[in-house]
């Protein structure tokens, strides 16, 4: 059954300075709410419940994964989620280089250990018992693969630390470096409304946030790496990128087509494979990027509807809480107390609003509305503001793609005398694709866009289908989108 990604809420909340020692008294009293609550279990006329709830699965890094599943942790031989592997240690790293490997299914979880016919290591203590395995959780699937961790802060990162600082794993040379700094910054010009985060420089690449390595993996790739990395090392990594997008990245409210997640399936198997091809180790994070189909094809959601980027960003409310770091449990008590004693506003995930800007842009989203037009005079640009996305009249806002697949950029949003809205602006005549492989740009709506014409035309902004961002190819200078030598980058932010 498909699920819309609702928004997180607190049912519960832990502080110490480390895991708790008793995983049963963690989350036994979690648990057996989840089984009062469960629509099956009878009403207990002493104490009704007025909803229902369910466990569906579980979202969370490697290490309290392993943690709540009494596994081997991430470093482990046997330490696989989801196949029966043992790693190998290749120049201090362990590495697992096999993808045909027997898949785990929850039906053999326990089975997992060493025994007389296995040497299976996967559960280390199997005469623990697991609060979840006896709740009747799914011991194998139950468990997400979550991208934000494994992805971007895992396989990206590390491909992207390999190319600025790791000898034996592909650095670039010092001149190639200074090009990529170069890029980067040119881009910084070219980030939209859409994004609230520059990506930085290429040498502190191993402090990017985990949204801004999506921002790279998703637009960033080819921009950068393009002429710089040789052929085959640009199409490699540009694997991870087509696997993500054919299993829904950045979308959350799509089913996948079964056919999308089969090729999924063997783009990032090669991409795990030929990491060691590369002669790169396959670490752990790359293995399990080779398993992210399975978690799409058992819940019918984008890959990204079952990542931790929502409840990272969630975890922003627990930072308006605190004050000191003086008992934190008991500041977060006494706010979700004052929230529901005085009522106070709130955004859509719970955060007290704390001033009027965000009280402005909260009514908005709950505006009927679903369009609205902003004109604040001609110092200010024009503004079209769509459910998903944002565009101007003033670049780097105001590249569009429609329906017909033109791009185009807008100059001006006007209303006709139906008091009608549309836009005027100027088309690119020649929209290429930037690159043929491993998948074809402009089956996604990528192009490298050229030529714009001289004159310009008006379109109904029913004919909009997307907004794009754009890159300047090979830049020389800052980004004038109306430069007709050069060439652009355009990759669409998000469908309608």
């Amino acid at each position: 059954m498909y699920f819309k990604r609702p928004k997180p809420f607190i049912i519960g909340f832990y502080h110490d300075r480390e895991k708790p020692k008793n995983l049963s008294e963690f989350v036994s009293p979690m648990l057996n709410e989840f089984t009062r609550l469960h629509p099956t279990t009878p009403t207990d006329p002493s104490n009704p419940r007025h909803c229902s709830a369910s466990l569906r699965c579980i979202i969370c890094d490697t290490p309290m994964r392993s943690y709540l599943k009494g596994t081997k942790g991430h470093g482990g031989y046997w330490s696989c989620d989801r196949c029966i592997q043992k790693g190998e240690i290749i120049h201090h790293v362990l590495v697992m280089k096999n993808v045909d490997a027997p898949l785990r299914c929850d039906e053999d979880f326990h089975t997992y250990h060493t025994n007389d016919i296995s040497i299976d290591e996967h559960i280390p203590h199997p005469e623990i018992p697991n609060p979840f395995a006896d709740f009747g959780f799914n011991m194998v699937s139950g468990f997400v693969i979550d991208t934000m961790h494994t992805v971007h802060l895992g396989a990206l990162l590390r491909r992207l630390e390999g190319f600025a600082f790791k000898v034996l794993e592909g650095k670039l040379t010092d001149e190639q470096l200074s090009e990529i700094e170069k890029r980067i910054s040119f881009f910084r010009h070219c980030r939209p409304y859409d994004f609230h985060r520059h990506v930085d420089k290429f040498s502190s690449c191993s402090k990017y946030k985990a949204h801004v390595l999506r921002q790279f993996l998703y637009y960033f790739l080819f921009p950068v790496f393009e002429g710089i990395l040789h052929e085959d090392e640009l199409e490699h990594i540009m694997l991870l990128q087509y696997g993500m997008m054919l299993l829904g990245g950045y979308e959350t409210n799509r089913q996948i087509k079964p056919s999308d997640v089969s090729k999924a399936r063997v783009i990032l198997d090669r991409y795990a494979t030929e990491l060691s091809d590369l002669g790169i180790p396959c670490r752990f994070v790359s293995h399990m990027t080779s398993h992210l189909w399975q978690d799409v094809s058992n819940f019918k959601n984008p890959v990204e509807a079952n990542s931790a980027f929502d409840f990272e960003t969630f975890l922003s409310f627990f930072a308006d809480c605190l004050r000191s770091g003086n008992l934190p449990s008991e500041q977060i008590r006494n706010r979700l107390i004052e929230k529901a004693k005085y009522q106070l506003p709130t955004t859509s995930c719970g955060l007290v609003i704390s001033n009027k800007i965000q009280l402005e842009m909260e009514a908005s989203k709950k505006s009927s509305r679903s369009l609205q037009f902003i004109n604040n005079g001609e110092k200010w640009p024009k503004k079209l503001v769509f459910d998903s996305f944002t565009i101007s009249n003033k670049f780097p806002n105001n590249i569009c793609l429609l329906e017909d697949g033109v791009i185009v950029v807008c100059t001006d949003i006007c209303r006709n005398s139906s008091n009608r809205l549309f836009i005027v602006g100027r088309e690119f005549s020649t929209l290429t694709a930037p690159f043929p492989k491993p998948y074809l740009a402009t089956d996604h709506h990528i192009y490298r866009a050229s030529n714009i014409s001289m004159e310009e035309n008006s379109w109904s902004i029913k004919d909009i289908k997307a907004k794009c961002y754009a890159f300047p190819l090979r830049p020389t200078a800052k980004p004038n989108i109306f430069d007709v030598d050069q060439h652009w980058f355009m990759s669409p932010l998000f469908i309608r």
